[in-house]
This record gives C-alpha cells, structure tokens and sequence, in this order.
C-alpha cells in the first residue's frame, strides 16, 4: 500500500531486503514481488536464504546479492529485518515512518475482512 502511493506503477521498483531471509516476511516479500513487478533485491547471511523452489519460482524479480551495500545500491525501498544494522544500508530506511503509519489501518481492514466474510474494499 505505500508503495503504490508513493510510487504509483511498481513494475520496476527496486526494493532491498536486509536481513534473514528464512522468514515468512520475506517469503510475502517475494511473492509479492513476483505479482506486482518490483525487483527484490535480498541481502542475507549465507545461513539465512530464502527457500530455493521459491527462489526459482521467482525468476528474475528476486536477486540475491552479496552484502547490504550491493542490495541497497540504487533502490528506492530499503527494508529489514530486525537483525540487521541500519549503518551497513546507508541510512537509506526510505519509507520506513509511513509503513508504519500504514500499519494500523491495514490491520484494521484485514480483521474487518475476516470477521464479517465482506472482502470488497
């Protein structure tokens, strides 16, 4: 949702992932980058990959790469995981404030959606 009101289109949006890369955040990460068409770009430890059947169903929206700074280089969307440390990506936390302003509408809406079955907007 915060994408899409700052950036309109995302077919093409770079966004960086920093951080363990086994998580369900991620997973969502890149499966909603292979339905939107942003490029995934994921930094993580060798330890912490994400899945490789996911990984391959991906194709080219998701690309791992060797360190933050590879990741982050030319993004427009910096995210991570709680783990990772703000000073290897730049500072460049772009977003990060209206995520989380956007948080308790979202919320809001889901919880909405499953308790009266109305899932039109």
């Amino acid at each position: 949702m915060t994408l899409r009101e700052h950036f309109g289109d995302l077919d093409g949006l770079q966004v960086a992932y920093v951080g363990d890369a086994t998580t369900p955040l991620t997973r969502s990460l890149i499966e909603a980058a292979m339905l939107s068409g942003v490029e995934l770009h994921v930094a993580a430890p060798a330890t912490q990959l994400p899945d490789p059947a996911l990984l391959s169903r991906a194709g080219t929206a998701v690309r791992l790469c060797k360190d933050a700074r590879e990741a982050v280089g030319g993004s427009s969307v910096v995210l991570r995981g709680p783990e990772a440390h703000a000073e290897v990506i730049d500072g460049r936390l772009s977003l990060a404030g209206e995520q989380v302003a956007n948080l308790l509408p979202v919320t809001q809406a889901v919880l909405r959606a499953l308790v009266t079955g109305d899932w039109e907007l």
